[in-house]
């Protein structure tokens, strides 16, 4: 039970950094180390799982998809979108510096965990990695584009 309301909390933070826009639920279950089982589970969720529920029952598809585990994590998202949207939207509004800047740190912390999971000792990766910075970069520097009056 305990180990499901730590899933649950995951899931609060998930919801907590869906709502600020522009920061990704996905950062937060990268940071807390459940996005590969995340993944896992959700790509299980196919036909094939009916076929299972079918012929092995419906506790075996549940186990196989990791139900308990999906439930848990997505009653906290929901639990923190509805009890938190109006607390994020006030501390946007009033503090959104340090709202930012905490994401921020968030963000810059998954960062991290990535670059010590990636092998960066051939020349190919840390091509890839300077492409994707200065890309991430470039990608700052333009400005909005806005859609044309006309309907041509």
């Amino acid at each position: 039970m305990i180990r499901y309301l730590l899933i649950t909390l995951r899931g609060m933070g998930m919801g907590a950094a869906d709502i600020i826009p522009g920061v990704s639920g996905g950062t937060i279950a990268l940071i807390t180390g459940i996005y590969e089982k995340l993944i896992s589970s959700i790509k299980s969720v196919n036909f094939g799982l009916l076929k299972i529920a079918y012929k092995e029952g419906v506790a075996t598809a549940w186990r196989k998809v990791n139900g308990t585990f999906l439930v848990a994590l997505f009653a906290g998202i929901f639990i923190s979108i509805f009890s938190l949207a109006r607390l994020i939207s006030w501390l946007l509004e009033h503090h959104k510096i340090m709202v930012w800047a905490f994401f921020f740190g968030l963000i810059a912390a998954s960062a991290i965990y990535l670059w010590r999971k990636t092998d960066v000792s051939t020349v190919r990766n840390v091509a890839i990695l300077l492409a994707g910075a200065a890309i991430s970069f470039m990608i700052t520097l333009l400005t909005p584009a806005t859609t044309p009056d006309s309907y041509f």
